[in-house]
């Protein structure tokens, strides 16, 4: 959503991050916080094969969505530690969620997906407008949706989503969601 607020991580108490989010600065130094957090937008995402999902579903989950593209180096790079993310903290309190932006659609990211070995499901957005909806400029941008459906933060670019960085991030929310 135009305008929302980003704090650079850097300017949070540390008492909002993880100890290992500061000192781990490599990994995620490019995730920013909402000054405020604010509802997700009630997007129908659109799976690869013509189902729909409506985004209210997943509140009671710590989620992350990522848009991507099959083309974009950085997004593929970064596809192996969001699916270590998703094995690590499990399906029942936390999903990650992928939205492609090829204007293709479905068979390039199901041609995409298995040339690289994506273990993750994704989501087609051939027109980026769930992209536009979230306000978010580029692929790959990462946003983090708390438990309440609250949109508490994004990453621009890629990002170690394997690394003890961003473990530490999400087990934060999800300890603060109580799951």
């Amino acid at each position: 959503m135009a305008g929302l607020a980003w704090l650079v991580a850097a300017a949070v108490p540390v008492s909002y991050v993880p100890a290992n989010f500061v000192s781990a600065w490599g990994a995620m130094a490019k995730f920013t916080v909402t000054r405020e957090a604010v509802p997700a937008p009630p997007v129908m995402l659109v799976g690869l094969n013509g189902e729909r999902r409506d985004i209210r579903t997943l509140q009671g989950k710590v989620v992350l969505i990522n848009f991507w593209a099959t083309w974009c180096t950085p997004c593929i790079k970064e596809m192996p530690g969001l699916a270590e993310l998703q094995r690590t903290f499990g399906p029942d309190r936390f999903e990650v969620i992928t939205v492609s932006v090829d204007k293709d659609g479905a068979p390039r990211v199901r041609a995409a997906m298995a040339r690289h070995g994506i273990e993750l499901y994704s989501y087609v957005d051939p027109d980026s407008f769930i992209m536009k909806v979230f306000d978010a400029p580029a692929v790959p941008t990462t946003m983090l949706i708390d438990h309440n459906g609250m949109v508490r933060g994004r990453m621009l670019g890629g990002a170690r989503w394997g690394s003890d960085a961003a473990r530490d991030l999400i087990a934060r929310y999800l300890a603060e969601a109580g799951v």
